[in-house]
């Protein structure tokens, strides 16, 4: 087939057709410039895609009055456009986007895709984003390509015969680059040490987008025989891969091989992929599909979230109204590794926005969309720590979750929770029992009963008055140390200057026997007496020989946070 300039291609686009986008680094940023060039001969052009990358051009005079956005995964370049009344969003998962266009509820006039030159058999490859261009490919009426020799062939099921194509355009531009690595900080490694506690050998990974996901492969260099099954790889993988660390030896699915849908990272990243049959690129409705996920081993899931409400609900792609990314994969994912032997889905997140904003919050903001929902949620993770909430009912959900937020906002969270649940007179505790009046713990920070394991409550008389306490742990596998054979504490509260409560030193723990984790570790009271002051606490990680400890004061009606370390007697 002969080659012919962008201008031409484009002019098989007509007034009132919908086009496809190739999407992520495989943006074919010459096609769409010609496209939306033509904005004074168009219109009710209806533009579709997931995530893509670069200046495409929607500035250009009249773009809007030509052509609408209507985007399935919104990425930065979209995002001001699907705000308004020249865009919108399609709530979709990722797995099910291919699904669309096979049974025409979105049919396709036109597909821009961006491909590699053909290969002495005719095909080209769709390269780093196979994803739902594959289905695109399937089912649009015509095909217009950008042949450029810098995409990598990469193997698996993104191979189109050069037949097929109505049009192609030869360029030769650099793809999109992305390096997630150089914005990781000391809040995203300290998450992904977490998360990395969570990861057993012989896992198989699904990771998201951003820093996060990054810090978290780089803090996996001491695990083995790992496996990728995701929607997304970046450049994180490529140090575990040159280590061993990543197999794929115990996958079920495709073993041996990293399997993913697309691609985002630099060049080195790209190459690697070219012509490489350890990677296998393949049809999203393949790699998200929940049955594919399942059947490996031990699925790790991490994903994040832009706010997470006190009982597990998540808004992963909106900021109230505004659309701000999309559905993606997240549930997909979510829900596969939750049905997958030993599996474990995680939400990964800073505890604050970039304004200092909690994203923990009491409720979703008005309009914010629910990407997962809070029956589906399993592990927390924020730079405090971990929360394990399946299987918890709300009130404990709000506990396990206040325990991770920034220190800042758990105060107003505590309020919050207590307004939300005061109510509530009856809650039964994971064993079973039910905690009712006849408790000798006696409502605390939430107007009720206190759960067992749950909550340090102490009597205040303006006296030390010893109390006894036993650490019961939060999840399996964290604290063995404490927990093996060095269960009692002793700890003084009593009054200081100004009335101020006084937390005195811990005995009998020999911190070097502890394993190091941010696991929430509970406190269970012994012999209390009816007083003033009530106090909410838990071990919240071990740093060497300190033990930090958060720690919620209750006088009456007002709460006063507050910071101990169990290393001599300390001002709280």
């Amino acid at each position: 087939m002969n080659h012919t300039s962008p201008q031409d291609a484009l002019t098989l686009v007509q007034p009132g057709h919908r086009v496809f986008v190739h999407g992520s680094a495989a943006t074919p940023l010459t096609l769409l410039h010609a496209l939306f060039d033509r904005a004074s001969e168009l219109r009710d052009v209806e533009v579709i895609s997931i995530s893509t990358l670069g200046d495409i051009g929607l500035d250009k005079p009249g773009v809007h009055e030509a052509f609408f956005i209507n985007s399935l995964f919104v990425s930065e370049n979209v995002r001001k456009v699907v705000n308004t009344e020249h865009g919108d969003y399609v709530p979709v998962f990722l797995s099910e986007i291919p699904r669309l266009f096979d049974r025409g509820i979105m049919p396709i006039d036109v597909a821009l895709v961006h491909v590699s030159p053909p290969d002495r058999h005719g095909l080209c490859s769709l390269g780093v984003s196979v994803d739902v261009a594959r289905a695109a490919v399937r089912n649009a009426k015509v095909l217009i390509a950008q042949v450029n020799p810098n995409m990598p062939r990469t193997h698996g099921e993104g191979h189109v015969h050069i037949s097929r194509f109505d049009a192609l355009v030869e360029v030769n531009d650099a793809l999109p680059e992305v390096d997630y690595r150089t914005r990781i900080g000391d809040c995203e490694r300290t998450i992904a040490r977490h998360c990395a506690e969570l990861i057993e050998d012989g896992s198989t990974l699904q990771m998201g987008i951003g820093a996060i996901p990054d810090a978290i492969l780089g803090a996996l260099e001491h695990h083995k025989d790992l496996g990728i099954h995701t929607e997304m790889c970046s450049n994180g993988i490529m140090p575990l891969l040159e280590k061993g660390v990543i197999t794929n030896r115990f996958k079920k699915k495709h073993p041996g091989r990293v399997v993913t849908s697309f691609a985002l990272g630099t060049r080195q990243l790209y190459d690697l992929f070219h012509d490489n049959p350890d990677f296998a690129f393949l049809d999203a409705q393949y790699v998200n599909d929940g049955k594919v996920i399942r059947a490996n081993p031990k699925v790790v899931a991490i994903n994040s979230a832009i706010e997470m409400d006190l009982t597990g609900q998540v808004c992963a792609d909106s900021i109230g109204t505004w659309q701000y990314s999309g559905v993606g994969g997240q549930m997909d994912f979510m829900r596969g590794a939750a049905l997958s032997p030993g599996g474990k889905p995680i939400i990964a997140m800073a505890s604050t926005t970039g304004k200092g904003g909690s994203k923990i919050v009491p409720y979703l903001k008005e309009g914010a969309g629910v990407v997962t929902t809070r029956a589906h949620m399993h592990w927390v993770v924020t730079e405090y720590g971990t929360a394990y909430l399946y299987g918890k009912n709300l009130r404990q959900r709000a506990e396990a979750l206040i325990a991770i937020a920034h220190p800042e906002h758990r105060e107003a969270l505590a309020a919050a929770a207590h307004k939300r649940f005061s109510r509530r007179s009856r809650v039964r505790s994971p064993g079973g029992s039910s905690t009712g009046a006849s408790s000798s713990l006696r409502k605390a920070l939430f107007g009720r009963d206190l759960q067992r394991g749950h909550f340090l409550s102490a009597a205040h008389q303006l006296q030390h008055v010893p109390v006894q306490l036993v650490a019961v742990h939060q999840a399996q596998g964290f604290f063995h140390g404490i927990l093996g054979g060095h269960g009692a504490l002793t700890v003084h509260l009593g009054a200081g200057q100004g009335g101020e409560a006084q937390l005195g030193a811990f005995h009998g723990v020999p911190t070097h026997q502890a394993v190091a984790s941010s696991e929430a570790l509970h406190l269970l009271t012994g012999q209390l007496q009816p007083g003033h002051f009530h106090a909410l606490g838990h071990f919240h990680g071990l740093t060497g020989h300190a033990l930090e400890h958060p720690l919620l004061v209750r006088e009456r009606s007002c709460l006063i946070h507050a910071f101990g370390r169990a290393q001599g007697e300390q001002q709280c």
